[in-house]
């Protein structure tokens, strides 16, 4: 099952954001799947429908980052200021942002996120209660951290999905992060949540960026559970490193009862995002990484939810579009 989200859209320059992070990688996809397999093929969650609650978000971060959020006015227009990277660390704004090209207040950029976070815990839910696959158009903010945000992600969806279902639905969960960048954020709440085992394959240089966060940590040195660093030059040898990979992360850690796959676009020769430049796949080289993916977790019956991570510029939706037709048709 694909789920869908009215809100879990936006692009980020209506914010006054300048990151080409665009609806139409998740609206492109949408009107693809319904023109080829119909409304049966989505689960479409109205703007109207529930989204992440305070107490969702304190079952993960810190109840000071959490408190921040919700009590709205500056206090969140610095959160997303911070997570979108568009205040330097004197306080100055970077030429990431710029407020007279905003359409829409930052605090309806907030509400849009909790609905997306939503979508994401549907997704995940299925997954867990059908036994099966299940794909969410959206989520996947994967550096986030316990006490705040990182990498263009205020709050990390994903746990806070896998801590609302933990109490009575599984014992262990993967998180298998193939996004461009190190799954930084959900390293660290692998070390703070033990059901919660982490794996990353992603570019070797470029990010995370050396600089401290206002605790002077530098939460980019917690690694993962298991980290597979990419060198440029290994581009080519991709796939063959990620199934190396996969298959001794699977001999060391426990089975889990659900997986989290962090299906970032961002490897993609053609993404715009200057911090991927590092790592350079072709369209081929996507599906590939994709099929074997959806392939390993099929062959072994164990429930997955896809979330979509990163993704810049206007080519990104015919990635997601490959994928989605191969996995429906052999879902037949």
């Amino acid at each position: 099952m694909i789920f869908y989200h009215a809100k879990a859209q936006r692009d980020l320059q209506d914010y006054g954001i300048q990151i080409p992070l665009l609806s139409s990688r998740i609206e492109q996809v949408r009107a693809h799947l319904l023109q080829k397999f119909g409304a049966q093929c989505l689960h479409e969650l109205s703007e109207s429908a529930e989204a992440l609650t305070q107490h969702d978000l304190a079952l993960a971060h810190t109840a000071e980052y959490v408190k921040k959020l919700f009590q709205g006015g500056a206090s969140l227009d610095q959160a997303l200021l911070e997570c979108y990277e568009c205040v330097r660390a004197d306080g100055g704004r970077t030429v990431r942002y710029d407020p007279a090209l905003a359409k829409t207040p930052l605090s309806e950029l907030f509400h849009d996120l909790l609905a997306e976070g939503y979508g994401t815990f549907k997704a995940v839910e299925y997954a867990l209660q059908e036994k099966n696959w299940s794909f969410f158009l959206g989520g996947g903010m994967h550096h986030a951290r316990p006490n705040g945000p990182g990498g263009f992600c205020l709050f990390h969806d994903i746990v806070v999905a896998l801590a609302r279902l933990k109490n009575n639905n599984f014992k262990n969960a993967w998180v298998v992060d193939v996004d461009a960048h190190m799954g930084d954020g959900t390293a660290c709440f692998s070390k703070l949540l033990p059901w919660i085992k982490s794996f990353s394959i992603h570019m070797s240089n470029g990010w995370p960026l050396g600089v401290p966060d206002q605790d002077g940590a530098r939460p980019h040195i917690v690694p993962s559970t298991l980290d597979v660093p990419v060198a440029y030059q290994e581009s080519r040898q991709y796939l063959t490193l990620l199934k190396q990979g996969l298959e001794k992360f699977e001999r060391e850690q426990p089975r889990p009862d659900v997986v989290v796959v962090v299906l970032g676009a961002d490897p993609f020769e053609g993404d715009v995002l200057q911090s991927t430049r590092h790592l350079k796949l072709t369209a081929a080289e996507m599906l590939a990484r994709d099929q074997f993916l959806f392939n390993f977790f099929l062959d072994r019956k164990i429930p997955v939810a896809y979330v979509m991570g990163g993704g810049y510029g206007p080519l990104i939706a015919p990635i997601y579009e490959q994928f989605l037709d191969w996995a429906l048709l052999k879902a037949r």
